[in-house]
């Protein structure tokens, strides 16, 4: 896993980790993201525990920043094997107030597309699974369907490629399974 890894919590603990991000929550990652600004970080968010949560109350995960990810090159062309919305951050200050109010609306705008990627997958009680990845240039909401496939999980950062596994066990179940039927499953497929 990730070293460090740092732990966003709400200073509310009646919050859950079902519950959308909140202006304040991103506030509070855009805060860690440029006082680590050295080092370069990403910040996610496993939306409950259909989306890979393994705690209830509510929090953030600010984990060092692998060399790439998908959304990093924006001429990429490789298929990712799942539905996922994405928006680039240029122009927008992340420092400022103005500018994470436009990341909560930004945010709230995708939570909607991936909701109705859902469709009749989701609950009725305001309950909506998904991934979030965000880094200072851009912000990623990826709808999940299952917790997991043929005995094979992942959390936000799985989604984005770094598979967490404790076992020689697990990583020969990933092989089996294959990590784009995983992924697909696990997400709303492509």
């Amino acid at each position: 896993m990730f070293r460090p890894q740092l732990l966003l919590l709400t200073s509310d603990s009646y919050r859950r980790q079902r519950e959308p991000l909140g202006l304040e929550d991103l506030v509070a990652a855009c805060t860690v993201l440029k006082s680590l600004d050295g080092a370069p970080q990403f910040v996610i968010y496993n939306g409950g525990p259909t989306a890979g949560a393994s705690r209830q109350h509510k929090h953030l995960q600010v984990l060092p920043r692998p060399p790439r990810l998908f959304p990093d090159d924006q001429n990429d062309s490789k298929a990712v094997p799942y539905r996922y919305f994405l928006r680039y951050l240029h122009g927008i200050d992340l420092e400022s107030a103005e500018g994470r109010t436009k990341l909560f609306e930004i945010y709230n705008g995708l939570l909607a597309e991936a909701k109705q990627s859902l469709g009749e997958d989701l609950e009725d009680n305001g309950y909506i699974p998904h991934n979030v990845a965000l880094v200072k240039e851009w912000i990623v909401v990826i709808p999940r369907r299952n917790i997991e496939v043929e005995g094979v999980t992942a959390n936000t950062a799985g989604m984005m490629g770094s598979v967490w596994l404790t076992s020689e066990e697990e990583m020969d179940r990933w092989k089996q399974v294959g990590p784009k039927t995983v992924l697909a499953g696990l997400g709303v497929p492509a």
